[in-house]
C-alpha cells in the first residue's frame, strides 16, 4: 500500500487534491494534514511513500519544514510542491533540498496524476498510466483552478502584510512590493517610479523584468501619468498606445497597468505592471488587492519617513546638546570636534 501525505491549509483545495491522488491507484491511502505543525508530527513518526505539499500555509513556508526536518536527519519522501507564487529564490531552494517536482498553480487534475506516476513510479503498487482508461472529467476538475486562484489571492495578501513589513529601508519596501504587484496580474515587467515635483520628473526607484537599459528619470510630460499624479484617475489600463505619451520613454509597452502610490493621501508617485497576463478589465478582487497593496506601502513608507526624521531630528538635538556643553567648558570646548578629526 502506497501511503501518501497532502499539506495543504485550505481545506476545498486539500479535499480535491486528494480525490485527484486517490484515483491514481485503489493502492493509494491518502492522509491530509493543514499545518505544518500537524506535517511535521506525521513526518517525523511514519513513513512515507510520497508527499504533496503547498508551499505556503497558515502557520509557515514548508520548505523551511523541510530543512529543518532534513539537518534533524529525517527521511523525507519524494516531494510534489504545489506553488501559486514560487519565486526564483524559493526555487533555487525548493532544487537544494532535492525537490525534484514542482507545479504551478492553477494546473489541471491531468498534471497532478502525472507527476505522482513519476514520482511513485518505482513503487510495484503504483499503476502505469498507460495501463488506466481515461480520466473522467469531473465537477471538480472546474473548480479547482477557481480554488488555486483564490488559494493564490489569499496567499499574496497574506505576504503583503508579512513579509513587505519585513524590509527596513525604503528601496527595499518598494522592491518587494512592486514583486507583489506583478504576481497579482502575472505581469510580465514593472516599476514603480516617485515623482519630484520640484522638478516635475518622474524617478523609478525599482524595476523587474529586465528594464534597466531605460533611463532612471524622465519627465511626468513624457507619460501619460499626468491625471493619476494630479489625483483626477485613480487606475489606467492600456491596451493600444496613447498618442498623449506611453508608460515611459524608451519602454514600448502599450499593454500596462498604473495606480497612483499615495503618502499622506498625496499622489507621489506610480505603480505601472507591464503586460499583463489578460487584457481584460481588471476584476474587482484584483483591483481591491492591488488597491490594499498601495495603502499598506503607504502606510509602510510614511513610517520610515517618520523614523528618518526622528533620526535626523535626534543628530542635530545631540549635536546641539554637546555644543552647549562645549561652550560652558573650557576644557571640553571643541573637545568631540578634536577627537571625531
Amino acid at each position: 500500500m502506497l501511503s501518501l501525505l497532502i499539506i495543504e491549509d485550505q481545506p476545498a483545495v486539500r479535499e480535491v487534491v486528494a480525490e485527484i491522488a486517490g484515483e491514481l491507484s485503489e493502492h493509494v491511502q491518502v492522509t491530509q494534514v493543514g499545518s505544518l505543525e500537524e506535517a511535521r508530527a506525521v513526518l517525523v513518526s511514519e513513513e512515507w511513500s510520497g508527499l504533496i505539499t503547498d508551499m505556503s500555509l497558515g502557520d509557515g513556508n514548508v520548505l523551511e519544514l523541510i530543512a529543518k526536518l532534513k539537518d534533524e536527519g529525517v527521511r523525507m519522501p519524494p516531494t510534489i510542491l504545489m506553488s501559486g507564487f514560487l519565486t526564483s529564490a524559493r526555487m533555487a531552494q525548493a532544487l537544494q533540498l532535492g525537490i525534484e517536482h514542482v507545479l504551478a498553480k492553477p494546473f489541471a487534475p491531468d498534471v497532478l496524476l502525472e507527476c505522482l506516476e513519476k514520482m511513485l513510479g518505482k513503487h510495484p503498487e503504483a499503476v502505469v498510466a498507460a495501463e488506466k482508461p481515461r480520466r473522467p472529467v469531473r465537477s471538480s476538475d472546474r473548480l479547482l483552478p477557481e480554488m488555486f486562484e483564490m488559494d493564490r489571492r489569499m496567499g499574496l495578501v497574506y505576504r503583503m502584510f508579512d513579509e513587505i513589513p519585513s524590509h527596513h529601508d525604503v528601496s527595499s519596501v518598494c522592491a518587494s512590493a512592486l514583486n507583489l504587484a506583478v504576481e497579482v496580474v502575472h505581469a510580465k515587467a514593472g516599476f514603480l517610479a516617485f515623482f519630484e515635483r520640484n522638478q516635475h520628473k518622474l524617478v523609478m526607484v525599482a524595476n523587474q523584468g529586465g528594464i534597466d537599459d531605460v533611463e532612471a528619470s524622465c519627465s511626468l510630460d513624457d507619460t501619460h501619468f499626468q491625471g493619476l499624479i494630479a489625483g483626477d484617475e485613480e487606475l489606467i489600463q492600456s491596451t493600444v498606445a496613447d498618442p498623449k505619451g506611453g508608460c515611459w520613454p524608451g519602454l514600448d509597452k502599450p499593454h500596462h497597468i498604473a495606480i497612483p502610490v499615495r503618502l499622506q493621501g498625496i499622489a507621489m508617485g506610480v505603480l505601472c505592471l507591464l503586460e499583463p497576463a489578460s487584457d481584460e478589465e481588471l476584476k474587482g478582487e484584483t483591483k481591491q488587492i492591488l488597491g490594499l497593496l498601495v495603502k499598506e506601502l503607504d502606510t509602510l513608507l510614511d513610517n520610515r519617513a517618520v523614523h528618518a526624521a526622528l533620526a535626523d531630528n535626534m543628530r542635530e538635538t545631540l549635536i546641539a546638546l554637546v555644543r552647549s556643553l562645549e561652550a560652558r567648558d573650557r576644557y571640553t570646548r571643541d573637545h568631540s570636534g578634536r577627537v571625531g578629526a
